[in-house]
């Protein structure tokens, strides 16, 4: 039996779930841009019940923490005096 070329843009079952579940979590109220955002090839875990985990980016502001590299660059330039 022979069968024709594969068609590699056929977009699979799985991948539209999971852009449908990818939009989905774009609607929701806690996503802000510069704040909480999701890719446009998020990783989605399809759970058992009725839902699924979207992975998503969270902004995390340093300042005035160990890690504010603005204060770390101002204590540079006092001990450079």
């Amino acid at each position: 039996m022979t069968h024709g070329p594969k068609n590699t843009d056929a977009i699979t079952q799985d991948e539209v779930h999971r852009r449908m579940a990818v939009n989905l979590a774009r609607k929701d109220p806690k996503v802000h841009e510069g704040e909480l955002e999701i890719d446009d090839n998020a990783i989605v875990s399809l759970g058992a019940d009725n839902g699924a985990y979207v992975q998503a980016w969270l902004w995390v502001d340093f300042a005035s923490t160990s890690l504010d590299k603005e204060a770390g660059d101002k204590n540079e330039e006092v001990s450079a005096r």
